[in-house]
């Protein structure tokens, strides 16, 4: 997921609920990362949370000068990638 944030430049928020249901067992351990991939605050595995950060927007922008990815994507590009091939 941090990943994602860098790659997209942008903040994510990455919530999981805590507990057990219907088999399943959740980890909690939400949290909130910027567009460098650092974690800005991050839930316990084992109770309820609520989480705050200040979402630095400055921070985002340097972030875009230093790496201008999205300015050389090429969504015209993308078509191809989106077409399904139903003879195969």
């Amino acid at each position: 997921i941090t990943g994602n944030a860098i790659a997209n430049a942008t903040f994510m928020i990455v919530p999981n609920r805590i507990g057990a249901e219907n088999g399943l067992t959740f980890y909690g351990s939400s949290f909130i990362v910027d567009p460098y991939g650092r974690v800005l605050a991050q839930a316990p595995r084992d109770e309820p949370a609520v989480l705050v950060a200040d979402l630095d927007l400055d921070a985002r922008r340097d972030w875009l000068e230093l790496f201008p990815f999205l300015a050389t994507r090429r969504p015209d590009a993308y078509g191809p990638l989106t077409v399904v091939d139903r003879a195969r």
